[in-house]
């Protein structure tokens, strides 16, 4: 029988992977009625054209694809929170956050292009900027973990440097006989 620590994270996995699921069935199916809102008809021809149910079939796999492969990593132990995934298995916790981003990004695209295929593929040009931000967080994260690293080398430095120099340390307790 699984502990308790082992019973929460395969609860809070699942949740997420229901989420994920219902990001994708509720994203297509919405997408599917909004296309016959807007063309007022049923025929597939008519809704989008064929590059577009091909762009279409081809984002919609890889969010399913995404998400088996989410459903396997969270089964062998990882956990799919961003608050836990820096725990886990062999599987990257950066790969875990992106492809859940990836599926959300699948859903978002799947309602513009209700509207105009040229919307929906304009939402993937945000993979670009949300890439570019990763790596400016990187860069950032980096460079003040250094400086603090530096910071906390000159702390730890100046009483061993007092202490060579001969300095006496601060009295604890007045030797004052005066008062």
């Amino acid at each position: 029988m699984a502990g308790g620590s082992a019973k929460k994270l395969a609860k809070e996995n699942g949740a997420r992977l229901a989420l994920l699921r219902k990001v994708i069935v509720s994203s297509e199916f919405a997408h599917f009625v909004g296309t016959v809102a807007v063309t007022r008809t049923a025929k597939p021809m008519e809704m989008h054209t064929p590059k577009g149910w091909v762009f279409l079939s081809i984002i919609n796999l890889l969010a399913w694809f995404s998400l088996s492969f989410l459903g396997t990593v969270a089964g062998n132990g990882t956990s799919l929170l961003p608050v836990n995934l820096r725990t886990g298995t062999r599987a990257p916790a950066w790969w875990i956050e992106n492809l859940q981003d990836l599926i959300f990004l699948i859903g978002g695209c799947n309602f513009f292009t209700v509207l105009s295929m040229k919307w929906g593929i304009a939402i993937f040009g945000l993979i670009p900027l949300y890439v570019s931000y990763l790596i400016a967080l990187a860069i950032k994260d980096y460079l003040f973990s250094q400086a603090s690293n530096r910071g906390v080398e000159a702390e730890e430095q100046a009483p061993e440097a007092q202490a060579r120099k001969g300095s006496k340390k601060r009295m604890k307790v007045s030797k004052n006989r005066t008062r």
